[in-house]
């Protein structure tokens, strides 16, 4: 019963983080996803009394040092991402971005809390929270459905946030779609099993770390597949950000 608590967590994290992609500058959006490692080394010094030592803190300095310079490089390349919800979306945007955050931090702190009392496998933990996710997801997504869309713009259907039936109908009406849904369902699975890995055995600052990391995977991809386009500005700016 007590992996309901993190599984929660985790859905509104998860619902937080979802919407702001269609409200705030991918450059921004990246900027901010940054700032998870400075709410875990807080809450991990606060609830779990973690020594935070000065090498911790030049390390959390220089990331989001990273993080900006990153979010720089995107905003004077080739486009800013921008979506066009207006001011009001926008802040909304950066402000469920935030609340995301403060959420997430706090489920990776809990996590930490679980392992260490219970000893238990992270595998069966992971399992646990995906029972107790599907079900608070399913809670959102209904009440979602009901929430008139900030902008007229970003949604499909009667301008709502949310339309679960016109999303099922479309993940089965292209294999690709669907075949890319499973690809995410198990690559989540396996990312979230090794993060507890990572928290039980080093701490959830680690795993938070890692978690933000990441990105520099995505950036090298998006460069190689041609997702992104290639500006020299831009890149140099990327490149000492991830090297930060």
């Amino acid at each position: 019963m007590v992996a309901a608590i993190p599984a929660f967590m985790d859905s509104c994290g998860s619902s937080l983080q979802v919407v702001p992609l269609l409200l705030i500058p991918a450059a921004v959006n990246q900027m901010l996803r940054g700032g998870v490692i400075i709410f875990t080394c807080l809450f991990s010094k606060i609830f779990l009394k973690r020594e935070v030592y000065r090498h911790h803190i030049v390390g959390v300095v220089f990331l989001v040092i990273g993080f900006c310079v990153v979010g720089m490089a995107t905003v004077f390349g080739p486009g800013d991402g921008s979506s066009g919800a207006g001011v009001g979306g926008t802040i909304l945007g950066i402000v469920m971005v935030l609340l995301s955050l403060i959420v997430q931090a706090g489920q990776f702190v809990v996590e930490e809390t679980i392992v260490e009392k219970n000893q238990i496998d992270p595998k069966r933990m992971v399992g646990l929270e995906g029972s107790y996710g599907l079900m608070f997801i399913f809670l959102w997504i209904m009440i979602f459905s009901y929430i008139p869309c900030p902008s007229v713009g970003l949604c499909d259907v009667d301008s709502y946030l949310e339309d679960p039936i016109a999303g099922v109908a479309q993940i089965f009406s292209d294999f690709w779609l669907f075949f890319w849904v499973m690809c995410t369902v198990f690559s989540i699975m396996i990312f979230n099993v090794n993060g507890l890995i990572l928290t039980q055995n080093v701490s959830s600052v680690f795993r938070a770390f890692w978690d933000a990391t990441r990105t520099i995977l995505v950036w090298g991809l998006s460069l190689l597949l041609g997702i992104d386009k290639f500006d020299t500005q831009s890149f140099f700016l990327q490149i000492v950000g991830f090297t930060l």
